[in-house]
């Protein structure tokens, strides 16, 4: 399950930092809000591609961090993605991507840690 989503310098996204929980979310908005950001971010710490023309204008980086916990549920997407055997019981996934216009390709990071350390 996403548990937090942080978005930093991300096109017309300067910082964001959502939390969820258990059930049904809903992401609102008028139209150019940057709804789909939020979408296309999760999108590229699973795996997608990204240009550095993303990086908000008139900074030098952006950044994208996922906090994932294991479940059940979630586990048969996962497999999908080939992040399965990174999850495992009872760990948070920490997932980061990196974008500079300094580097010509952009970071990526996994880290686990116990959720009594979180």
């Amino acid at each position: 399950m996403l548990e937090r989503l942080t978005i930093h310098n991300l096109a017309i996204l300067s910082n964001v930092d959502a939390h969820f929980h258990d059930g049904f979310t809903v992401l609102t908005g008028e139209t150019g809000a940057g709804k789909s950001l939020v979408i296309d971010s999760l999108s590229l710490l699973l795996g997608a591609r990204a240009s550095t023309e993303l990086i908000r204008a008139g900074e030098d980086k952006a950044s994208i961090q996922g906090i994932f916990t294991s479940s059940p549920r979630i586990e048969a997407f996962l497999v999908l993605y080939a992040l399965r055997d990174f999850f495992i019981s009872r760990l948070r996934s920490i997932l980061q991507y990196n974008l500079n216009t300094h580097e010509r390709s952009a970071s990526y990071e996994k880290k686990r840690e116990n959720h009594s350390s979180l």
